[in-house]
């Protein structure tokens, strides 16, 4: 069985040096088990693409109304990418 673990914008509002030990972090965390899917989630486009294997889904962010309806807000987006 895979487990799944998602890092769910783990390097938000962090300094550099913060930011580079959480993804030292999470590179030997994802090494270390192969039956291991981790998500990395993130508005960071270009630090998401240096720490991924490069299939990163951008997901569009959604006004909904009362009804049910939404709207797709414009430049507005979160990143999942297979680390």
């Amino acid at each position: 069985h895979h487990r799944i673990v998602v890092f769910d914008e783990a390097t938000n509002a962090l300094d550099d040096n913060t930011t580079i030990s959480v993804l030292k972090f999470m590179a030997d965390f994802c090494q270390k088990d192969m039956n291991r899917i981790v998500l990395f989630v993130s508005h960071q486009v270009e630090l998401t693409k240096k720490i991924t294997n490069g299939n990163i889904t951008f997901l569009p962010h959604k006004a909904y109304d009362s009804e049910g309806n939404y709207t797709i807000l414009p430049g507005a987006f979160d990143i999942v990418a297979e680390v």
